[in-house]
């Protein structure tokens, strides 16, 4: 089976084809706010890349949030395209989940603006702590709590001021993609996250 896996939540587009488990072709890079201008493109280059075309894939998964609104909706809608125009099957994953690969042991970060972050942890595939959105002097200490146990830290640390490992968007993708298809397309909506505290 050929999946397409993309995911537009954050300054990166990402997009990758897999045939099974096999990465085919990928792509990432920053092209903060002007994701609903290359997403399309971008995805008919890395299927020829792969030497695929959209009526090769059977299978499609976005990144469904948290992250820039405008951002998260673009990849969710082009995968509602997918799923109801072309019949394919859709998955959502988490736009976090995806920063690292499945079989590793990492800290999410993404700045979620006003001093605040979005922020999530994961052990070989299993959610440590949901997803969701502190104040930065909350996420620090959580940061220093799971590097003390060895998690990596993950994301751009730099409007936390630390050391961080940056995103890996093409092996979280690629090893979080492979979601039971949603039932029902049109009823799925984008994941944004309220304060907690």
């Amino acid at each position: 089976m050929n999946h397409l896996f993309f995911d537009t939540s954050n300054e990166f587009l990402t997009v990758v084809v897999l045939k099974d488990q096999e990465i085919l072709a990928s792509s990432t890079y920053k092209a903060w706010q002007r994701q609903s201008e290359f997403l399309i493109p971008e995805i008919k280059k890395v299927l020829e890349k792969a030497g695929k075309t959209m009526k090769d894939i059977q299978h499609v998964c976005c990144g469904i949030g948290p992250g820039s609104y405008t951002g998260v909706r673009i990849a969710l809608t082009v995968a509602k395209v997918f799923g109801t125009v072309c019949s394919m099957k859709v998955s959502i994953v988490s736009s976090l989940a995806i920063m690292g690969r499945k079989d590793s042991s990492y800290v999410a970060l993404m700045d979620a603006r006003s001093n605040r972050s979005y922020i999530g942890i994961y052990q070989n595939g299993e959610t440590i702590l949901k997803d969701q959105i502190l104040p930065n002097d909350r996420v620090l200490q959580i940061v220093e709590q799971y590097k003390a146990k060895d998690f990596e830290i993950r994301g751009d640390g730099k409007y936390l001021n630390i050391d961080t490992l940056p995103a890996d968007y093409v092996g979280g993708l690629a090893t979080y993609g492979w979601k039971e298809p949603e039932k029902n397309v049109l009823t799925l909506k984008p994941v944004y996250l309220r304060d907690d505290v």
